[in-house]
């Protein structure tokens, strides 16, 4: 991961229909300083960040979250993080709390309804100079 994320050019790939189009341009040569993915796109991507605002136990304790459950419940005991979320859980070594209060503080961005606007959220507090969203397209019934 760079030392500062100001500047920098960052994807952010979550679960809906145009995540393909970042495989696409990962394939056709775009780069990106780094990637972020939502929940459990951290089974099929290479990434450097996990935004996963619900807690731990919501996948390793229940099958509330459907089909991410095997994924989460596979890939969040061994991840190495940083996973960003809301609570810490043993079960999870790469977990980190989200930095709430200093990116509140400092962006004045306080409206999270979803995992998505957190991620948007950090990039803004980090000073990102681009960002690229697939897979935000999506919604629950």
């Amino acid at each position: 991961m760079k030392k500062t994320l100001e500047g920098s050019s960052i994807a952010i790939v979550g679960l809906g229909n145009s995540q393909m189009y970042y495989t696409s341009s990962v394939a056709n040569g775009k780069e990106y300083d780094e990637v972020w993915v939502i929940n459990s796109m951290m089974g099929p991507l290479r990434h450097n960040r996990v935004f996963m605002m619900d807690p731990p136990s919501r996948f390793l304790d229940s099958t509330k979250a459907g089909a991410q459950t095997s994924v989460m419940c596979r890939e969040l005991p061994r991840h190495p993080g940083p996973i960003y979320t809301c609570e810490l859980d043993d079960r999870v070594p790469g977990a980190v709390l989200y930095p709430l209060e200093e990116v509140v503080r400092d962006t004045g961005l306080c409206y999270f309804n979803n995992t998505v606007p957190y991620a948007l959220a950090f990039a803004a507090y980090q000073k990102v100079g681009k960002l690229y969203l697939y897979g935000i397209d999506y919604s629950y019934s």
